[in-house]
């Protein structure tokens, strides 16, 4: 499993990683994951997996049934205009990229040497050793192992890289962590005397209480 809940779990697990003075991170970005998603091979890999997990012919037959359908009725129309997508574009594409990160991308990580590999969502961030790995290389392989999407590359810049809501600050021994804000980020709150329930208003507080703990 390479995926991560949230950025308290990534920052946990990237303690876990020694580092040393050439020790690099990148984050790799997906284009458009869940456009990309070739649905053409979600019926296989399904399959495989209800087969793998003793799933029961009765049930696994729904799931196919339920994906073929998922895939072929994901539009509607509106005022003459056609809409596409679905709630479970995410999922389908979770179930693609899980698949091919224990199929294609654990070999291309072994053989590159890398250190540490995480991924929310559509955001993979990396650690490296820069003495024995090249990432622009990796990015190729990547690419190369999944040509129905694009990744792109962002590497850390004056020791520092964002991903999600934080910094991850790299130094010579360890890795230490800060709030990152996007510059459009406006920090605006509820105002109290709005008549909006109290809920609602202590609903942003609580958040950013929350999260500066966490």
């Amino acid at each position: 499993m390479f995926s991560v809940r949230n950025s308290v779990q990534l920052m946990e697990d990237l303690k876990d990683i020694p580092i040393d003075k050439n020790t690099r991170l990148a984050s790799f970005d997906i284009a458009n994951m869940y456009s990309n998603a070739p649905t053409g091979e979600l019926i296989s890999i399904n399959k495989l997996i209800s087969s793998q997990q003793n799933t029961g012919d009765k049930l696994t037959e729904e799931l196919i049934s339920m994906t073929h359908t998922i895939m072929k009725q994901n539009y509607f129309q509106f005022h003459n205009k056609f809409a596409m997508g679905t709630p479970t574009s995410s999922v389908l594409s979770e179930i693609y990229l899980q698949f091919m990160e224990n199929k294609e991308l654990y070999t291309i990580l072994m053989q590159n040497n890398i250190l540490g590999y995480f991924r929310y969502v559509d955001d993979i961030p990396i650690v490296h050793n820069d003495s024995n790995t090249d990432v622009d290389k990796l990015l190729d392989f990547f690419n190369n192992a999944i040509p129905m999407m694009t990744f792109s590359i962002e590497k850390e810049l004056y020791n520092n890289i964002n991903f999600l809501d934080i910094t991850v600050h790299n130094s010579v021994e360890n890795v230490s962590f800060s709030m990152y804000r996007k510059p459009a980020t406006t920090d605006t709150v509820v105002p109290n005397d709005h008549s909006h329930p109290y809920e609602h208003k202590h609903a942003a507080v609580y958040y950013m209480l929350n999260r500066m703990n966490s």
